[in-house]
């Protein structure tokens, strides 16, 4: 899956067989395959950890249903995700789950210390292809700092058959 998000700007390759995030900026020399011992840094200075934008896997977390509540006037199930790996940022996540179309709407996030963290917002949702459903833009708030940051896509392909050539350091910077 590829996001552009604006043209010659930030460029995010999820590459499902792979399990990894490349990110990237055309016309720079930056380039990264995030390790697993970086996804708690922040990405490019922002208040979004390599963590926040790499891909969801389900096995790598418990999970814990809490209860259903309305957000923005849509029904959504509140998940309680704890990270089963030592290298996480977060103590645990709220994950907000619409159940119009099981994607994420909100999510809260914990540091290490179980202290209230962050909150991310996703919006603007439309179907890519007439079939997956994708958010515009992603807002992360750090409640601790008062700063945030505005994750606005612009395109997303989905199919591009990416071959593992593709998610080299070469290829990403070239």
């Amino acid at each position: 899956m590829l996001y552009t998000l604006g043209p010659d700007k930030l460029r995010i390759v999820e590459h499902a067989r792979h399990g990894v995030g490349i990110y990237s900026c055309p016309g720079s020399c930056f380039g990264a395959r995030i390790g697993s011992s970086k996804k708690s840094n922040s990405f490019a200075g922002s208040e979004l950890a390599y963590e926040d934008l790499a891909p969801n896997e389900v096995t790598k977390h418990q999970h814990k249903y809490l209860r259903e509540e309305t957000l923005d006037g849509v029904p959504v199930w509140v998940i309680e995700s704890t990270p089963r790996f030592k290298d996480s940022g977060y103590s645990r996540r709220e994950l907000f789950v619409r159940q119009d179309n099981h994607q994420m709407a909100r999510v809260s996030h914990y540091d290490r210390k179980g202290q209230f963290l962050k909150v991310g917002r996703w919006d603007g949702w439309w179907k890519v292809m007439d079939k997956w459903w994708r958010a515009r833009s992603l807002r992360m708030e750090n409640v601790q700092s008062g700063k945030s940051t505005i994750l606005e896509v612009s395109d997303v392909k989905i199919g591009n058959r990416f071959s593992p050539a593709d998610f080299s350091a070469r290829a990403l910077e070239g």
